[in-house]
């Protein structure tokens, strides 16, 4: 919250109607718990700020709700794939890998 707050006073300082309030997250979210996530997510919003967040799928489901676009970036070998995808697409996907992760350790 601190660093959002940091970065809505220096994008205040330089104010313009239509100036770019990016804010990059790279695994930032992993160490927080899912009522602190969601919080962050709702201050985004309040801010304006358009947000990349690098998330190894580890908050996804919880950050979903709080995004217009979803783009999922994915590698195999040296290739790299970019898909644009919704958000039933993205916890659908969630959920089966919940559900693969279950079946794995029993």
């Amino acid at each position: 919250m601190a660093i959002l707050a940091s970065f809505y006073r220096v994008y205040h300082l330089y104010r313009k109607k239509d100036i770019l309030r990016l804010v990059v997250f790279d695994e930032a979210l992993n160490r927080m718990d899912a009522d602190n996530v969601e919080e962050c997510m709702r201050f985004i919003q309040i801010l304006s700020f358009q947000v990349q967040i690098v998330d190894p799928a580890g908050k996804t489901k919880l950050v979903v709700p709080f995004v217009n676009t979803n783009i999922i970036v994915m590698r195999e070998g040296s290739n790299s794939f970019v898909e644009h995808v919704t958000c039933k697409e993205i916890e659908q996907w969630v959920e089966h890998e919940q559900h693969r992760a279950l079946t794995a350790s029993r």
